[in-house]
């Protein structure tokens, strides 16, 4: 379970809430070990308000597991490229997957993430 900061303070509560549920629940008391939480910088409040890309900011909508070994991580109007990096260098640490790809997504409400993009199809076999 990767838990994240929204880019919009709108959705602030949906992750705080989830946050909460994830750690408190009793139906994820087994998979607690397997939170992996993206850290804000310390400094973040000290960056200029045009630098964007420095924020530590990723949404659900821009993460696809497209097999149990290869992620793909968007790179959208709503998730940083530094969330992405921080998201890359968690993952590859913790061995959650072998493959990080990383799509960047123009900053247009039209491709607001990589699920509005991309559409995962089943491969039948036979």
């Amino acid at each position: 379970m990767l838990l994240n900061k929204p880019a919009k303070q709108a959705r602030t509560r949906e992750a705080l809430l989830m946050k909460y549920i994830f750690f408190n629940h009793p139906l994820f008391k087994n998979y607690r070990d397997n939170i992996i939480e993206l850290p804000e910088s310390p400094q973040q409040f000290l960056l200029p308000a045009d630098s964007e890309d420095k924020l530590v900011t990723l949404e659900g909508g821009d993460i696809m597991v497209i097999s149990p070994e290869h992620v793909l991580i968007g790179v959208s109007e709503r998730t940083s490229m530094e969330a992405a990096h921080i998201a890359i260098k968690t993952l590859f640490e913790k061995n959650v997957v072998k493959k990080i790809s990383v799509i960047k997504i123009p900053k247009k409400r039209d491709y607001m993430h990589i699920d509005t993009i991309f559409t995962q199809v089943k491969k039948t076999c036979g």
